[in-house]
């Protein structure tokens, strides 16, 4: 009985050489790519928000992130891939990308009473495109603040999610 070694990712060849009892000899060499399949596993918690003075609040995505792991990419790397949006902006469920503005999710008085649900996403560092994501829910309030005639009224670079203000 042979063990297979534990082989990184990539490219590997294997050998053997077989010999009868005439001494005939086989040489046998076959390559193969050792991959990582399997996507990380990502584990978030729901978030429950009070509005802060002007009705907004930024959620990063470490706020929902509990924990990932991967059979193959070690969990500081893999962290570093972290993503989150809100589910409505990805219907396709594809990784957004790490990109700075998927770093954070804003909420505003346009969301308050609601469940808003967010994918948080996570890479895996050694197979990019082989992602996945949990989904985490914000609880926004607005007992701080009140939403009365709140309107949205922001400069350039503001995304409204397709919502507007009352």
């Amino acid at each position: 009985m042979y063990t297979i070694p534990q082989l990184p990712h990539g490219k590997h060849k294997i050998k053997w050489i077989v010999e009868d009892k005439c001494g005939n000899e086989t040489i046998c060499e076959y390559e193969f790519v050792v991959r990582d399949c399997k996507a990380p596993t990502v584990a978030c918690a729901d978030v429950n928000i009070n509005l802060m003075y002007g009705g907004m609040a930024t959620l990063w995505a470490n706020d929902f992130f509990l924990y990932g792991e991967d059979n193959c990419t070690p969990s500081s790397i893999l962290n570093q891939s972290l993503a989150v949006i809100r589910a409505s902006d990805n219907p396709g469920e594809t990784y957004p990308g790490g990109s700075p503005q998927n770093q954070s999710v804003v909420v505003t008085c346009l969301d308050e009473g609601q469940n808003v649900p967010v994918q948080v996403w996570l890479q895996d560092a050694a197979q990019p495109g082989n992602a996945d994501f949990c989904t985490a829910y914000i609880n926004v309030q607005a007992n701080l603040v009140g939403c009365e005639g709140f309107s949205l009224c922001c400069g350039s670079g503001y995304a409204d999610h397709g919502r507007t203000g009352a």
